[in-house]
């Protein structure tokens, strides 16, 4: 069969002379109505302006930093009486924000009307209930906060549906069957990658994006692509990707980010696993802060997303496409290791529960915790204290403290529970919204107080390094704009 369809693939190809599905087709795919480069550039222009053009007021700004100092504390007492925030319906305290896309520049700051009273008119503006309510006894016996965030933004033309195109055209670019028809020129990049099949993929990039290619280039190396794989006579693609960082050109560059991210090595290691409704893997991804520090594989075949089973194996009968699913379910499993200082904290299940709806009119994605297993506690803060205070300062049940965290997350709210919700209202197509809902509930505990704040003060920089970091993202959208500009999708 596979060798029928090649020769039917041929005969196509010398009668309509029929070009590999490329990135430019990618782009161009992402709104077909509309030049789909343009549609690129008025979304990475927007985030430019999210960068560089963002103005504020004194008052919004005093209590934008307030809020970020107290969340990264976690201390929502101080954040809960704030005298910002204004009493709301059923025992809650918060503060409405919002963003205006302007033509010129980006505003963020407080408004004084409430959430579901602005009315987002461009795209990319927004309006944001940040709430908190004290709840005096908790499941566990002592004090809490519920939480909530509600976000409403504007997204005119765009949807989930976009992005969900532009993901299954990627996956088509690197199906098997699009290899044959790849032929773009040599490129300077990521010249490690010697297999045929990767360098092919790499020049077709780096031919429609070659400014975005050579930065990424600079201080990124690509460890590993994709292997094409055979099972039971049927090609397919196992995209493997494994990128590490160049710290010796970021230093030289940006020796401020090249700090902080040094200061990370050995704090975090995390493994996430998503699985279906019969147990199959749909992809694999690590981070850790180490030099491999990000890792995402994936099977792949026709431009669908292929599951596979523990041993590897593909299941290409559960394949699908992102951009046609209508309703699907499946599970997020995480693993976390966390050093604060050499006080070593491992969970090694953390189940999140995932539900995706989508309709002509709506689409939903629905993210609810559902179980979190022991968090084993090993090490000392040698590094930091001496042992006579760490046995002083550390109490002997941080375990039960941890699982009481854990406990009232899990049942927040009345049994409610933690999640995080995103819907698209489609019903108006030049007029889609975008709303969020992240919800839960924190016990206020010492191991909120102390060892959460620990992990604040590793992740905690200056403005001078922020400042960097933004002007290296900025540095990233304007090559992509420069690539964008060089796209010639009429043909």
């Amino acid at each position: 069969m596979r060798y029928l369809i090649s020769i039917t693939c041929m005969i196509c190809i010398s009668a309509v002379y029929v070009f590999a599905y490329n990135f430019g087709d990618a782009i161009h795919d992402i709104h077909p109505d509309m030049q789909g480069a343009d549609s690129a550039t008025e979304i990475i222009q927007l985030l430019d302006k999210v960068f560089s053009k963002i103005r504020s007021d004194e008052k919004s700004l005093a209590f934008l930093h307030y809020l970020d100092e107290s969340l990264q504390k976690f201390d929502f007492s101080l954040l809960y009486n704030n005298p910002t925030l204004l009493p709301l319906e059923e025992g809650f305290r918060g503060v409405t924000l919002r963003g205006i896309n302007h033509s010129d520049h980006y505003f963020m700051g407080l408004s004084p009307y409430k959430k579901e009273d602005i009315d987002n008119q461009t795209i990319g503006s927004f309006a944001s209930e940040i709430a908190l309510k004290q709840i005096d006894k908790s499941i566990v016996g002592y004090r809490s906060y519920s939480a909530y965030m509600d976000t409403e933004m504007a997204l005119k033309q765009y949807s989930h549906d976009n992005l969900l195109i532009f993901a299954d055209s990627l996956l088509k670019i690197i199906d098997p069957e699009n290899f044959y028809q790849l032929n773009s020129p040599e490129s300077p990049v990521f010249k490690n990658i010697v297999g045929d099949n990767e360098r092919k993929a790499i020049n077709a990039f780096y031919q429609a994006f070659p400014e975005f290619a050579i930065l990424l280039d600079q201080y990124i190396q690509l460890n590993s692509l994709f292997k094409i794989k055979q099972f039971k006579g049927i090609a397919y693609t196992h995209f493997n990707f494994s990128v590490s960082c160049r710290y010796a050109a970021l230093k030289k560059d940006y020796p401020l980010i090249a700090d902080y991210l040094e200061q990370f090595r050995d704090v975090l290691k995390t493994g996430i696993k998503s699985i279906n409704s019969n147990g199959h893997t749909l992809f694999n991804l690590e981070f850790d802060c180490s030099p491999d520090f990000f890792k995402f594989s994936i099977y792949t075949k026709d431009g669908k997303i292929v599951p596979f089973t523990d041993d590897g194996q593909p299941v290409f009968n559960e394949a699908f496409s992102l951009a046609q699913l209508n309703n699907y379910d499946f599970k997020v499993i995480t693993q976390l290791l966390f050093d604060a200082y050499g006080l070593k904290y491992l969970n090694n299940k953390i189940v999140t529960k995932g539900t995706y709806v989508n309709t002509r009119e709506f689409a939903s994605l629905k993210l609810k915790l559902e179980s979190v297993s022991k968090t084993k506690v090993y090490g000392r803060k040698y590094h930091i204290f001496p042992k006579w205070f760490i046995d002083f300062i550390i109490p002997d049940n941080i375990d039960q403290l941890i699982y009481e965290l854990v406990t009232v997350m899990l049942h927040a709210n009345d049994n409610e529970g933690s999640f995080v919700t995103f819907e698209f209202d489609k019903r108006l197509p030049n007029e889609v919204f975008f709303n969020s809902l992240a919800t839960s509930e924190y016990v206020d505990n010492f191991f909120i107080k102390l060892e959460l704040g620990i992990w604040r003060n590793i992740l905690k920089t200056d403005q001078e390094t922020i400042d960097k970091i933004n002007g290296l993202i900025l540095r990233g959208l304007n090559a992509i704009l420069v690539d964008l500009d060089r796209f010639d999708l009429s043909d």
